[in-house]
């Protein structure tokens, strides 16, 4: 009897569950993982769970998913992507996934207290291709930047409405937020460095980049490092 399947928690399990609501010969399974098979390890094959059915459920899995649980090895384009022996330091980075949020959406009011709103992606860096990979969100932990925030297009009213409305901050202060722009100069040219997110503080209605005094330091967000330039060092 096969064991149980080493990958049941992770990407390719979910890429597998993706079909348990899809007829297969005429009935829906609960698919798992199959045991890794070297021959094709960036096929999608599945296990009906409980059974000795295995099916090959798509020809390739999703970009990002292991070729096996117990290695770095990635899938790109249905090709399993070896990490580079004895490269210990690039190997470690094939799977340094972080969030990446993407740029605020407008404030969801013309006036007064409103909503803002951006995409927050999990993503890896792919040293090998010199790319990103989206990936499930709990790959990249818990430390999620946040998704929506507060915003203002000036008062609709007295100050006294917009404060029981739950504004922030008094008049003056609430047409400023902090926001991500862009990332300072990687650390290193290769081998692998660090770039850290800028964070400016900026008019909510123009997006200009204004003094940082302008905007209330707790609400701050936390600094964002990435892995840059990853390649190998050219030999000396």
């Amino acid at each position: 009897m096969d064991d149980c399947p080493a990958e049941s928690g992770d990407f390719r399990a979910q890429q597998c569950s993706a079909h348990n609501d899809i007829k297969y010969q005429g009935m829906t399974y609960e698919w798992v993982p199959a045991p890794y098979d070297p021959s094709d390890p960036c096929a999608l094959r599945c296990q009906a769970k409980g059974r000795s059915l295995t099916v090959e459920l798509a020809p390739k899995v999703l970009d990002g998913t292991r070729c096996r649980a117990d290695a770095l090895d990635m899938c790109i384009s249905g090709v399993c992507q070896a990490a580079a022996p004895g490269s210990d330091s690039i190997n470690r980075l094939l799977h340094v996934s972080e969030f990446v949020p993407g740029p605020w959406s407008s404030c969801s009011t013309t006036c007064g207290p409103g909503r803002q709103n951006r995409e927050v992606k999990c993503q890896v860096l792919l040293s090998f291709t010199k790319t990103e990979v989206d990936l499930p969100e709990e790959e990249c932990g818990e430390d999620r930047p946040s998704v929506e925030r507060p915003c203002s297009r000036g008062p609709c009213g007295p100050v006294a409405d917009l404060e029981q409305r739950g504004a922030a901050f008094s008049t003056t202060k609430e047409s400023y937020v902090w926001d991500y722009r862009g990332f300072a100069a990687c650390s290193a040219t290769c081998a692998a460095g660090k770039q850290t997110a800028v964070v400016r503080c900026v008019q909510t209605k123009q997006g200009d980049e204004v003094d940082d005094s302008l905007c209330d330091p707790s609400s701050r967000p936390s600094t964002m490092v990435r892995i840059c330039n990853p390649e190998p060092c050219p030999p000396r």
